[in-house]
């Protein structure tokens, strides 16, 4: 896995308690509802391409195209606010998510573990803190969290290289940033 992670303190300069009111406020209203995914077994909130995160994901695009020396290219992001007893299950992205980055919005300090062989022989930890992000090409990487005890916002921005084989999902198929997302 050597030169594919890296972790990075305060990601992109954001504003972290504004972001985190935010999403906190977002959560807390009735447009936002609870969501179960087959990642993990306790109901949670996500939004996906909310207008904050996709213009995160545009303008932390060339610090991405820095760390991999690649042309890349947005596809979408994800939000996600993760309740006690919520898990990540061990897997690797779908194809819009070649290049990657997982940030901690708010929550205490959260383990991510991550392995690029299925027996986990080569199993990391990542300690994620508000505004810490883990940068990582998404469909090499086996990623997954175990349970959780307290409650976590992450966010998860994706890109793909314009020039490689996952190009065709160039943000992630939709229109532009912003749009929803088209099954």
């Amino acid at each position: 896995m050597k030169n594919k992670i890296f972790i990075v303190e305060q990601f992109g300069n954001l504003d972290m308690e504004f972001i985190s009111e935010y999403y906190n406020l977002l959560f807390s209203t009735p447009s936002v509802e609870k969501i179960t995914t087959p990642m993990g077994d306790v109901e949670g909130y996500g939004v996906y391409g909310d207008p904050l995160m996709e213009l995160i994901l545009k303008r932390t695009t060339s610090f991405m195209m820095e760390v991999y020396e690649k042309q890349l290219m947005p596809t979408y992001s994800y939000v996600r606010h993760y309740t006690p007893g919520a898990l990540l299950s061990k897997h690797k992205d779908r194809p819009s998510c070649e290049y990657s980055v997982s940030f901690a919005i708010s929550g205490e300090s959260n383990s991510l573990w991550a392995c690029s062989e299925e027996d986990e022989s080569d199993k990391v930890e990542i300690q994620l803190t508000q505004g810490n992000a883990f940068i990582y090409p998404g469909c090499e990487i086996y990623h997954w969290r175990d349970k959780i005890e307290t409650p976590f916002t992450q966010a998860f921005l994706h890109w793909v290289d314009i020039d490689g084989p996952n190009a065709s999902w160039i943000m992630d198929r939709r229109p532009g940033l912003g749009h929803p997302y088209i099954a």
